[in-house]
């Protein structure tokens, strides 16, 4: 696949993917290892990974490397939003607050929001998908980039710019600085485990 894009994931989709490979989340996270779909987030959202990757609910259902592998993952290839703006959009579940918001702040490209809960969030945002809406979005925006010769180079120019700017970090840049020691992938998650 040679589309791109910039998303917000809801953490029930990285969830998900840990659950199956397979399935639309799954294939979510695997267009995030391909960098086919580079996420955003902010320093809550991150919390928010953390949290809900430590609930006890998942302590026998995931391994700490799939969690970490995961987390990792989606940080590494991601962009960190530093100043985020406030919404005042009705949103029904406030931890979903975050999300949205991030998703708000990102002027330089469209991004979308992708959630398995597409009803907490106001219904007439185009940009809001369901795990399998996005890969049908990605799916049909591919036939029209095929034919474009500089696309990757253009989308890498756009988001280089974007990270230069003192709103945003890398989420490599990010890693770095939270596990400067650390020297072994599995491990530098440790707020997971």
């Amino acid at each position: 696949m040679k589309t791109k894009c910039l998303a917000v994931l809801d953490t029930n989709v990285l969830v998900s993917a840990m659950y199956s490979e397979l399935s639309p989340p799954g294939e979510i996270l695997k267009l995030v290892e391909a960098e086919n779909i580079i996420p955003i987030f902010d320093k809550r959202i991150l919390k928010e990974y953390c949290d809900v990757l430590q609930y006890s609910k998942f302590k026998c259902v995931f391994t700490d490397e799939i969690k970490k592998d995961t987390f990792y993952t989606v940080v590494s290839a991601g962009i960190c939003v530093d100043d985020v703006y406030k919404t005042t959009q009705a949103i029904k579940d406030s931890k979903d607050i975050p999300f949205f918001e991030v998703k708000e702040t990102i002027e330089e490209l469209p991004s979308s929001l992708i959630t398995g809960n597409i009803k907490d969030f106001p219904k007439k945002d185009p940009f809001i998908l369901t795990p399998r809406e996005a890969l049908c979005v990605l799916d049909s925006f591919e036939v029209f980039i095929s034919a474009k010769e500089n696309y990757d180079k253009d989308f890498q120019k756009i988001v280089d710019s974007i990270i230069k700017t003192d709103k945003y970090t890398s989420g490599q840049e990010l890693l770095d600085d939270i596990f400067k020691d650390v020297k072994i992938k599995t491990d530098r998650a440790k707020c997971i485990s």
